[in-house]
């Protein structure tokens, strides 16, 4: 049933789409997919450009995959909760809101929210807990940390899990410092209870040669699309550029010099300073985590609208634009960063493939330091950038050298999960030890909410009034903020707090173009 609707949208779609090039390509790549869908279960990868309609021909092949060899479900892992929100409305649109279970912590199910008999609130409840839907949208840290966990409320999904078809999308940002248990963990799923795993991105990383990934790497592996790199320069749309160093003044002639321009930077800081020299000009907007959900949906519309009506459009934004955001900009500023989100932020460029003179402009930031964290995948990206694949650092083998050159360099098991895995004579297991290492987000956040709308202000008081039940706490996430608790010292009064652990900002520490102050 699932698959014939899912049929019947895909062709309303490709009827209603016009005959462009890459929507003749997207129906090739879902062609290739439903074809596919006919091989035996096991390990997959979908290698398509950004703008190849990953999304829903990565569910053709699940549900398809799913009716031929008898699958019991669909689990869709995303690693961020923006995408999550966006594929989950795409694939109830498609499938009907009754089959697909979103499941992340920010989530309220709308039959919730109308206030539903307690038997079926319990119903949907165990749902959630038991992952019981035919589709499931999930997070990384849901379905990797459900896999390490030793906590009966997290392992009783597990047994859903067997017999399923489990797609990870962008899966070229699994995390590094946790690869290896996280390789580990996909390869039994596929070997020993019957799962079908497909990594899906544009950016395959190198997770198949045992040269680069000794004793962890992928085996019995099957490319989805026949020809990845005939696919490539098929649907290659942007032409990238190493600028060299740019200060903030520099990029912002080059914004203002363009009528519709969107620049990518890697931190909030970077974001708030590069936005105020720009700000007061027509068309100027900002994109950070520093706002509230609600707020970057409202910006996003904009941004949408003056570039659908040809006006002026100059966007600052943080890599919350980068993955999953359909947007269409003729020109693209990247600070220096991982491969991978160069090419993220270039899947923003020339999207619908109409202009011949496309350009991703790729700069490092003086006074702007790559985070420590990324700074051995930025070094790898201006090798890739500045080196022998100048030509098309988006270029299939251009991702596989940074991936083997990126995980060769990292530790990608710093807390030594699989060896507290690894059986002793007695047949003893760390469980507990390896639970609580494998931590994919650590904490020290401070969430905080804004009352910036009627709405955050209406549920602000009904917090006071019934205390933080867990249904409100997800009514309030498009509202709230996560920020570092030395932003949450220096804000001092202008956070109070309501109940337990949730604080509220003083609307005036809220900027109302660029979100939290400071």
């Amino acid at each position: 049933m699932l698959l014939s609707r899912l049929s019947a949208y895909l062709g309303t779609k490709m009827a209603d789409a016009p005959p462009t090039e890459v929507n003749q390509l997207r129906r090739r790549i879902l062609d290739e997919c439903r074809r596919k869908a006919e091989t035996p279960p096991g390990l997959f990868t979908l290698s398509v450009p950004t703008g190849g309609g990953k999304t829903l021909a990565s569910m053709a092949f699940a549900l398809a995959h799913a009716k031929r060899w008898g699958k019991r479900r669909v689990i869709v892992v995303i690693p961020y909760t923006s995408i999550i929100e966006q594929n989950a409305a795409i694939y109830r649109d498609a499938l009907g809101a009754e089959n697909v279970l979103e499941h992340h912590s920010a989530f309220r199910h709308p039959a919730d929210r109308d206030g539903p008999e307690p038997e079926a609130r319990e119903k949907l409840r165990l749902a959630e807990e038991n992952w019981d839907a035919p589709v499931v949208v999930t997070t990384s840290v849901q379905f990797f940390e459900s896999l390490f966990s030793n906590r009966p409320s997290r392992c009783r999904k597990l047994h859903n899990l067997a017999d399923a078809v489990i797609v990870l999308d962008e899966a070229q940002l699994l995390p590094t410092a946790f690869l290896n248990p996280c390789l580990h963990v996909l390869q039994a799923l596929a070997r020993d209870y019957g799962c079908t795993i497909v990594l899906s991105t544009a950016t395959q990383p190198a997770l198949t040669d045992p040269d680069w990934l000794p004793g962890c790497a992928l085996t019995g592996v099957t490319e989805i699309v026949s020809d990845p790199h005939a696919l490539h320069t098929a649907m290659r749309r942007v032409r990238y550029e190493w600028a060299g160093p740019l200060d903030d003044r520099a990029v912002a002639e080059r914004m203002l010099a363009r009528p519709q321009v969107l620049t990518v930077v890697n931190t909030r800081r970077h974001a708030r300073e590069l936005f105020a020299l720009i700000r007061g000009n027509p068309g100027a907007f900002h994109l950070s985590a520093a706002m509230t959900p609600a707020h970057r949906t409202q910006v996003l519309a904009d941004i949408r609208s003056a570039l659908d009506k040809g006006q002026p459009c100059r966007v600052v934004a943080t890599q919350v634009v980068e993955c999953g955001v359909d947007v269409d900009f003729p020109v693209v500023f990247r600070s220096l960063a991982g491969l991978d989100s160069i090419i993220q932020a270039g899947g923003r460029c020339n999207r619908s493939g109409g202009r011949n003179d496309a350009v991703v402009t790729v700069f490092s930031a003086p006074g702007h330091p790559v985070p420590s964290l990324w700074t051995n995948h930025a070094n790898l990206a201006r090798q890739v950038l500045a080196g022998a694949f100048a030509a098309d650092p988006a270029a299939p083998e251009a991702v596989a050298w940074y991936f083997k050159n990126l995980f060769r360099d990292e530790n990608r098991d710093v807390h030594g999960i699989c060896r507290l895995l690894e059986a002793t004579k007695q047949m003893a297991f760390a469980f507990r030890s390896a639970a609580q290492a494998f931590q994919l987000i650590e904490g020290g956040q401070v969430d905080v909410t804004i009352p910036r709308t009627a709405q955050a202000q209406d549920l602000i008081r009904r917090l006071e009034a019934e205390g933080p039940h867990p249904a409100l706490l997800r009514d309030l996430h498009p509202h709230t903020v996560q920020i570092r608790p030395a932003q949450a010292k220096a804000l001092g009064n202008a956070l109070r707090l309501v109940a337990e652990r949730v604080w509220v900002l003083d609307a005036a520490a809220y900027d109302g173009e660029m979100g939290v102050r400071g």
